[in-house]
């Protein structure tokens, strides 16, 4: 499992329809996002993530962005 983002938090629940825990991240009262997250972080029973946002303009690489001052 991957850190919280800094100045941020994860939430992750298991999901059968993902087959593994689907993750959320969100900054803290003040900070925002250095870039846009992706809309899921599904890490995967075998231990594979897997980054899925319905924008293509959004960057799926690992780990989640940090959060930054706003």
């Amino acid at each position: 499992m991957y850190e919280n983002p800094n100045n941020g938090n994860v939430t992750c629940v298991y999901s059968d329809i993902f087959g593994g825990h689907s993750c959320s991240v969100m900054c803290n009262n003040g900070f925002q996002f250095e870039r846009k997250p992706a809309s899921l972080y599904i890490c995967m029973s075998n231990g594979n993530w897997y980054v899925w946002d319905y924008n293509p303009n959004v960057d799926l690489s690992m780990p989640w962005p940090d959060c930054i001052c706003k």
